[in-house]
């Protein structure tokens, strides 16, 4: 379900852009057939990768080695790599894109070391950069990633053909990296240079980024397109996914009237638990507290079952934590927030100790900051309560510096030190928060905006003194 979310949103753009780029028009010996295994063993890597169990985890290690020996020649200084054309590079980076990355950015890194000017190559490490970005947790690795994403596209276009293509590229990774004007230009220019061939959701992209920029009046406009409303029209899901954004530009518009208009019209598309909670949302945003609370306290029943029931089970979380948020009147370090904020979306640490006499005990670390974003960083990411988990981890960043751990949590820490979370995530932390403003695929966007801007305006350096 989330898969087929996603595609309405940027991050589809990597997906739609592996089979958009145009193919190297002169053939050599070799490319061909190069092109073709390489497109074979990714397609194959994407639909294990979607599989579940043991045996889709063992399929997914053999092809990924399967591909990193179909591609070794290409890396290796050797006689493979010295015969290598520039088309080799670009046909065996492609298909890889969205499936393995890392493996994309290798090939054309290579390609570039021998072909410095080779345009599509620089547009195939921004597409893998962004795909490895989308795939991480916020981190400071993932901000890395899309701003060398911003570098390889911005190089792309300083040489030619001047495609769209990069355009969108440059305008997915500005828009995550919270340089909306900039986003809006490229995105203008990409529309302009597309033409026929520009993406079909290109104008919900709009959208999203409007939203995310603050910009109201202009996102409802975008929203209201002819071509993105006769898709509406058709799309049921869409449908619901461009309400909840015209719903969240309205409450930044601060218009109360439309905020009650788009949620009649949200609801009556969409009767569930989802849209009474981007409902409160709404609400919140406006000031409406009392009349947000009445709708979060009809929280889904939880279950924990079938896909569905877990999927209800989270979306409750994300009720009883946005009505811990609305109350909130403290986003520092040392707020009260944390601990019941983590109790909302379920989630606890607990390791086993022993007493002197050796007795083993259960250790209650839940209130660690520390092992707190050590479960935030392991959790697997679920859209229903993933803007609280993001708010939560943020606050556990900021109270890390005072937190003095326990003899149990400093031996803890040695085994968990790959997942430790690090002062320096709290930037892309902060930047998903905002991200997720647009992102009508995830609930409380409004919610994880205004905590955003609350945090942020903790750790804004203070005025310089006269």
């Amino acid at each position: 379900m989330h898969a087929a979310m996603h595609s309405f949103v940027p991050k589809g753009i990597a997906a739609w852009i592996a089979f958009a780029l145009p193919l190297a028009a002169q053939e050599l010996p070799g490319v061909a057939e190069l092109a073709s295994q390489v497109h074979e063993l990714a397609q194959q890597l994407a639909e294990a990768k979607d599989a579940d169990g043991a045996e889709a985890g063992e399929k997914v290690k053999a092809l990924t080695k399967a591909i990193d020996e179909l591609v070794a020649p290409l890396l290796a200084d050797a006689a493979g790599a010295k015969q290598a054309t520039v088309e080799h590079y670009v046909e065996a980076s492609s298909p890889l894109l969205v499936p393995y990355p890392l493996a994309a950015v290798r090939v054309a890194e290579a390609g570039l070391k021998r072909f410095p000017d080779a345009r599509f190559l620089y547009d195939h490490i921004g597409f893998a950069k962004t795909k490895l970005a989308d795939d991480e947790k916020p981190c400071a690795q993932q901000l890395a990633d899309f701003r060398a994403a911003e570098q390889a596209f911005r190089k792309a276009l300083t040489l030619q053909p001047d495609t769209f293509h990069a355009h969108l590229g440059l305008f997915q990774a500005l828009d995550h990296l919270g340089r909306y004007d900039e986003a809006l230009q490229q995105l203008d220019v990409a529309e302009k240079t597309a033409g026929n061939e520009a993406p079909p959701m290109l104008p919900l992209w709009r959208g999203c980024l409007l939203v995310r920029a603050r910009k109201p009046a202009e996102a409802l406009a975008a929203l209201q397109a002819d071509d993105l409303q006769a898709r509406v029209a058709a799309d049921g899901e869409l449908k619901k996914y461009v309400l909840a954004l015209m719903l969240r530009a309205a409450a930044l518009a601060g218009d109360a009237a439309k905020v009650a208009a788009q949620t009649q019209a949200l609801k009556a598309a969409d009767d569930s638990p989802a849209a009474t909670l981007e409902a409160a949302d709404g609400l919140l945003a406006i000031g409406k507290k009392a009349d947000a609370m009445k709708l979060l306290a009809n929280k889904p029943a939880a279950g924990k079952d079938s896909d569905d029931e877990r999927e209800l089970a989270q979306l409750a979380q994300s009720f009883a934590a946005l009505e811990v948020v609305a109350n909130a009147t403290d986003f520092g370090a040392a707020s009260p927030l944390r601990i019941p904020l983590g109790k909302a979306l379920g989630h606890s640490f607990h390791s086993m100790g022993a007493d002197k006499s050796g007795k083993p005990y259960d250790l209650d670390l839940s209130g660690s900051p520390v092992m707190m974003g050590v479960l935030l960083r392991r959790a697997p990411a679920t859209p229903p309560k993933e803007w609280g988990n993001r708010l939560l981890l943020a606050l556990c960043i900021e109270a890390m510096p005072a937190h003095k751990p326990s003899p149990e949590e400093t031996f803890l820490r040695a085994s968990v030190k790959d997942d430790l979370p690090k002062a320096e995530d709290l930037s892309a932390v902060l930047a998903a928060m905002n991200y997720a403003v647009g992102d009508p695929t995830e609930p409380c966007g409004l919610a994880s905006g205004r905590a955003a801007a609350k945090l942020q305006e903790k750790l804004a350096p203070a005025p310089a003194k006269k």
